[in-house]
């Protein structure tokens, strides 16, 4: 954990805010590559799940993120009936449902058709220039990489 540290610190001095040690105490949320969903709950309990989680329970910020990931449809159905790809949306709008300042991603579009590969990655980019968000990406698709206002690059493990 102590590497995610120094780089979420790094990144909190690149953006310009205060040290993250002056900044509350919490978890930032992420998700990795296999979506770790309630498969028992349904899409909207999920998500207002992670809400509740974080302090910020509301129903309409559920539903609009269950809107910016196109699963309004599928709001009722449970996750582990829905699809990767449907699975790794609900995942996105989870993450976001909270209005992170810092947002962790592991490969957000791995299991993505290029049509919803496009549309994360610019609801992501959205989420950095319009909300303030720090958005820290591990990927290797060209639609986020389009969209992120930064790239760095690891070759063999260090930036180059």
């Amino acid at each position: 954990m102590r590497p995610l540290v120094g780089l979420i610190a790094a990144a909190c001095a690149a953006a310009g805010w205060p040290p993250c040690s002056s900044r509350p105490p919490s978890r930032p949320p992420r998700w990795p590559q296999a979506a770790a969903l309630a498969g028992h709950l349904s899409a909207r309990e999920n998500v207002a799940l992670a809400a509740q989680i974080r302090g910020r329970p509301d129903s309409g910020a559920v539903t609009a993120a269950l809107a910016a990931v196109g699963l309004c449809e599928l709001a009722d159905r449970r996750a582990g009936e829905l699809s990767g790809g449907e699975r790794q949306r609900l995942a996105v709008a989870r993450a976001l449902v909270t209005r992170p300042a810092v947002l962790l991603a592991d490969e957000p579009t791995a299991n993505l058709d290029q049509r919803n590969a496009i549309a994360v990655a610019r609801l992501l980019a959205d989420a950095a220039r319009h909300d303030g968000m720090l958005v820290l990406c591990a990927t290797h698709d060209p639609s986020v990489i389009a969209e992120a206002g930064r790239v760095v690059e690891l070759h063999r493990g260090a930036d180059g």
